[in-house]
């Protein structure tokens, strides 16, 4: 929960040239390296001052009420070892190989015994988006600009007829009108567990916080959202905020439906529908990367992906 606080203060400060944007730009501070660093922190406050000032004083008292600080020791100590592996995990090294760390299934769901290994982790980033979510209602139907009003936006935002962009639906209120086979999930998150169960259709693109698919991923998730389109459901493409991740995927639905003649077309139909989407520039790169495969005549795009697809 401490580093999640922490990152978006950086973001959000970043935004507005604060002191913080100076520092953060001065250390080249990255998402896992501001993990790292707050994990740090919290060790420190915890096991440098909580622990000789606070446990000392309750054994004064009682045996039996120090015995109360040992699940805060546990649970601390757990929160600082989560909070190192996940930091190295998303880290760019090795951000491609451990998509699958949290235990998150091709259903969706989180494996049971990865849930207990990282559960400080967890509770923190999904209490952080539902309290979010809390003071936002869901647009009647989904054309809604963003709310710039207590910096709430909408849970999703129409794109296109029948495509919409958002993020993480916590529960089935918070997902777009259905379409006339239902609606489908195309979930671009490694850490979210799925909670919006009503929905006909899922996949998964394991895919950690600020990183991007790489191109196979992206053509692979882009084709089974036209198909998906064209069968007649309503596509949720969603990450956590509906902002970097997802819009790679949706950039690149954009691009092959041929509603967007460049890569930057694409980023800015989105804009105009969601006005905070901004894709970093790892994001941005892959989605460029990915369009200039596909840009290629079509017995070069099967070469390089392999298999017959259908284009749009």
């Amino acid at each position: 929960g401490c580093f999640v606080f922490f990152r978006d203060l950086i973001v959000h400060s970043m935004k507005e040239r604060t002191v913080v944007h100076w520092i953060v730009k001065k250390l080249h501070l990255k998402l896992s390296g501001v993990v790292g660093l707050v994990t740090t922190a919290w060790g420190g406050v915890h096991f440098l001052v909580l622990k000789p000032v606070l446990v000392p004083r309750l054994l004064a008292r009682s045996p039996l009420t120090a015995w109360a600080c040992v699940p805060v020791e546990l649970f601390s100590l757990q929160a600082v070892i989560a909070g190192y592996v996940v930091s190295i995990a998303a880290s760019d090294l090795l951000a491609k190989r451990t998509t699958s760390l949290l235990g998150k299934r091709p259903d969706g769901s989180i494996s049971p015994v990865r849930y207990a290994m990282f559960l400080p982790y967890h509770i923190g980033l999904t209490t952080k988006l539902r309290l979010e979510r809390s003071g936002e209602g869901g647009p009647v139907d989904g054309t809604v600009a963003a709310r710039r009003d207590g910096g709430h936006e909408d849970p999703f935002n129409k794109i296109v007829d029948g495509l919409y962009l958002g993020g993480w639906p916590a529960n089935d209120r918070l997902l777009p009108p259905r379409g006339k086979m239902g609606i489908a999930i195309c979930d671009v998150t490694c850490e979210l567990p799925r909670r919006a169960m009503s929905s006909e259709a899922y996949r998964v693109v394991p895919c950690w916080d600020s990183h991007a698919p790489v191109p196979e991923e992206i053509d692979s998730a882009v084709h089974w959202v036209l198909g998906k389109l064209d069968e007649g459901y309503a596509v949720l493409v969603h990450c956590a905020h509906g902002h970097g991740r997802s819009a790679v995927i949706t950039g690149g639905v954009l691009r092959r439906l041929g509603v967007a003649e460049t890569v930057g077309d694409a980023g800015d139909m989105m804009k105009l529908a969601r006005p905070l989407v901004k894709m970093n520039s790892r994001q941005q790169a892959a989605l460029a990367e990915w369009d200039e495969r596909v840009a290629r005549p079509r017995h070069m795009h099967e070469e390089l992906f392999g298999g017959s697809k259908k284009g749009r």
